[in-house]
């Protein structure tokens, strides 16, 4: 019997089958695509089905599941040779964890993580996602490179998602039906991409801009931020969407400053918070009111911050500069 892994001629092998509980999932997916320990709140309702296609050492799989939590520790990843698995998000969210960094997926968006180092994939309640599982060596980036690329949000509107969103797309529709031959040409296309894509992705974050440039953008995000400070969901995820950048590429610009975007944003709602405090004309405003205005969603998370900020609680801070202002 021909090897897919060794022999293009013979046809990925195809696997599609279905789970009712954490335990059959587990199984099927540690023997088929990568081991994992799988957890669930929901035992009872738990349902996921996959279908996995290999040839020559590349997956391909179709991943519908409930809401789970996958782990791979450092026991699981002793004997692995180095893989790097491509998770393209069709519907739902998930959460990959990996070397202490966190990358929250929705719908469109890309994420990576290798499957040599500890790893946890947490689906809160559900997603379809595509897998691209390929040996390490088929990326001509340095361990380091790749190392940082692994748990990161890669948006699905900038730079080559769509084109590789496309590919896995319409190949995931296709694939059973091609012969061998385009089979392994088609999955070797699709590695290619997701290589060029990373490249691009580290290529953002290390090409210098004009200083003008980088000036004039770094500006437009401060108006930015500034202009959408009252939304309490703003964050780097959302600054980056609206941008039309990557999350990664956003830090790099924010990095010259000596702040992060993250930061940028407390700083900046922190300051506004301070002049409301110090206006006569808000003075019968509770502080807990001023704080929702300027996007802080928890009250004591806030008067933490500002004590920390400024040496004083907000009511002290609004009843010394109310003082000096009489």
């Amino acid at each position: 019997m021909s090897n897919p892994l060794k022999d293009p001629t013979a046809a990925a092998v195809v696997v599609s089958e279905q789970a009712k509980d954490p335990g059959s999932w587990g199984a099927m997916v540690s023997s088929t695509l990568l081991a994992l320990d799988m957890q669930t709140d929901h035992p009872e309702s738990f349902t996921a089905r996959m279908r996995n296609r290999v040839q020559g050492g590349i997956h391909l799989a179709e991943i519908e599941a409930s809401g789970h939590a996958a782990r791979r520790g450092a026991e699981r990843v002793a004997a692995d040779g180095g893989s790097l698995v491509l998770c393209h998000v069709l519907s739902g969210e998930g959460f990959i964890v990996q070397d202490g960094r966190q990358a929250q997926l929705g719908p469109g968006d890309f994420g990576f993580y290798q499957t040599g180092r500890p790893v946890e994939i947490v689906v809160p309640t559900g997603f379809n996602i595509l897998f691209l599982k390929f040996p390490q060596s088929l990326v001509t980036l340095s361990s380091l490179q790749i190392a940082d690329l692994v748990a990161e949000r890669l948006d699905s509107r900038s730079g080559l998602a769509p084109a590789l969103a496309g590919l896995l797309g319409g190949l995931n529709s296709v694939v059973d039906n091609l012969s061998p031959e385009l089979q392994m040409l088609t999955l070797h296309n699709a590695v290619d991409l997701t290589s060029t894509m990373m490249r691009h992705e580290l290529a953002l974050t290390t090409s210098p801009e004009p200083a003008g440039q980088k000036r004039v953008r770094f500006e437009g995000i401060a108006a930015y931020i500034d202009a959408h400070l009252r939304d309490p969901d703003l964050s780097p995820r959302s600054i980056a969407a609206a941008k039309y950048i990557s999350v990664r590429y956003l830090h790099a610009i924010f990095s010259e400053s000596g702040e992060t975007a993250g930061s940028w944003i407390r700083t900046r709602r922190l300051d506004r918070c301070a002049r409301d405090l110090r206006d006569p004309r808000l003075a019968d405003v509770s502080v807990s009111v001023l704080s929702h205005r300027n996007g802080f969603k928890n009250q004591s998370y806030f008067s933490q911050l500002f004590k920390e900020a400024t040496g004083q609680t907000p009511a002290e801070y609004r009843a010394r500069a109310l003082t000096l202002s009489d």
